[in-house]
């Protein structure tokens, strides 16, 4: 049994306009009780600023971690700690993941469509927002980000 929520619906919003922000991409991690933590990209978000994370989908990234690096993870989702971080991905670190993601590419389930969504999020546009949430067995958990323009880039 997982203390997961069956879905997590995040909604990405500019904070001074309240428009929904598409295009963004974030990292969920998950605190391992065993070894290393877990960091997970879900789909950008789309034109309404909504990003869908399911207990399934973090259930069969958990267990494709442990198969492909089984040094570094040992512990499922159930053995994960109820709680997790949402981090806003900074380019440089997105330019990192993809290249990360294109060299695994083979043995994943990873589209190429699914990492070109990545390498092209506007998340330069924005400032970085990272926010952790504990969880006391919500079946559904709906989560409002807010972040403001990136001033370099506004500039």
């Amino acid at each position: 049994m997982t203390d997961f929520p069956d879905v997590i619906n995040i909604k990405i919003l500019d904070f001074g306009n309240g428009q929904p922000v598409n295009r963004i991409a974030i990292i969920i991690q998950l605190f391992a009780k065993h070894k290393n933590d877990y960091y997970f990209i879900p789909q950008v978000s789309d034109e309404n600023g909504n990003i869908e994370i399911t207990q399934d989908w973090l259930r069969k990234e958990t267990r494709l971690a442990g198969e492909i690096f089984i040094m570094d993870y040992s512990s499922s989702l159930e053995d994960c700690y109820p709680k997790f971080k949402l981090e806003i991905i900074d380019s440089r670190k997105i330019k990192h993941i993809v290249e990360t993601m294109e060299s695994y590419k083979k043995a994943t389930p990873w589209t190429q469509q699914y990492i070109d969504s990545i390498a092209t999020a506007d998340n330069y546009k924005y400032m970085l927002v990272s926010t952790n949430y504990e969880l006391h067995g919500e079946k559904k958990l709906d989560i409002v980000i807010k972040t403001t323009t990136n001033r370099e880039y506004s500039l």
